[in-house]
């Protein structure tokens, strides 16, 4: 019998090439890892994905920066929130100087909240000469970010912590060795340090956490659309007085499962 034959097949690339968005896409969401409480721009899925790392079960910020930049986004600003009193994971011990007795050099913490950090690991080797170290950083085993050259404590900070290759994955902090330089300098360690999980608190996220991350958003950022994705009709309001301060579009989207009555309803009283 004649009919409509539907075949389905993977999205490869945007839905209209060549009419990328104008604007940017301003997004608030809960995330593997990433800064918490500053706007980050992420001009690619890929710069999204090294710093606010992979997909999630409880969230939904993945997959809308995903779809965003398929269909040739061009400019994001992620805020990611966590909750109340979250914490990071570090080393449970210092990485010791070179000294006879060795004392603490420097600590290491990850570089932001959540159970992810105890996937990162630090290796410290030898440098070429004895003044000189070298700090690798692995994640899930693999060398993600290597500083090779380091002479003192206080490089190595600056260049991981600072710098304009700052790591995404850890940060250091001076233990206060006294040991004369270049003894003050961390030993090697005969395996990577695994750090200690961290947790992101998103039990305590509540729905004043989404809104209240609107007022990071400045003027100054410019205009472009502002959603924060999965959290549906008690943030409509926030995002509608934001859109209409700062002349930018509030997306708003209902909780999965809503059924077509309530969206009308929801409609209406907007």
């Amino acid at each position: 019998m004649p009919g409509v034959v539907i075949t389905t097949g993977a999205v490869s690339g945007p839905s209209a090439p060549g009419r990328a968005p104008a604007s940017t896409y301003f997004v608030i969401g809960q995330a593997e890892r990433g800064p918490v409480g500053t706007p980050v721009r992420v001009s690619s899925f890929g710069d999204f994905m090294r710093i606010f790392g992979g997909s999630t079960s409880y969230s939904t910020l993945y997959d809308q920066l995903r779809a965003f930049f398929e269909e040739g986004g061009a400019r994001a600003y992620v805020v990611r929130v966590v909750g109340t009193a979250a914490t990071v994971g570090a080393l449970s011990t210092p990485l010791q100087d070179r000294a006879a007795s060795p004392a603490p050099t420097m600590s290491v913490a990850a570089s932001s909240p959540g159970a992810w950090s105890s996937r990162v690991s630090v290796l410290v080797l030898n440098g070429p000469s004895a003044d000189t170290f070298r700090i690798q950083v692995l994640l899930d085993g693999a060398v993600v970010e290597d500083y090779a050259n380091l002479r003192s404590p206080a490089e190595a900070i600056s260049r991981i912590n600072d710098s304009t290759v700052a790591s995404a994955y850890v940060r250091l902090t001076s233990s206060g060795s006294a040991s004369v330089a270049p003894t003050n300098n961390p030993a090697a360690t005969p395996a990577p340090l695994t750090l200690t999980p961290g947790d992101d608190k998103r039990a305590s996220i509540v729905t004043a956490t989404y809104t209240a991350a609107l007022d990071l958003f400045g003027d100054g950022l410019g205009n472009g659309a502002v959603a924060i994705p999965g959290i549906g009709s008690a943030v409509h309001a926030a995002l509608i007085k934001h859109a209409d301060e700062f002349n930018r579009v509030a997306l708003l989207a209902a909780e999965r499962g809503t059924d077509a009555s309530t969206l009308l309803a929801q409609a209406a009283s907007l």
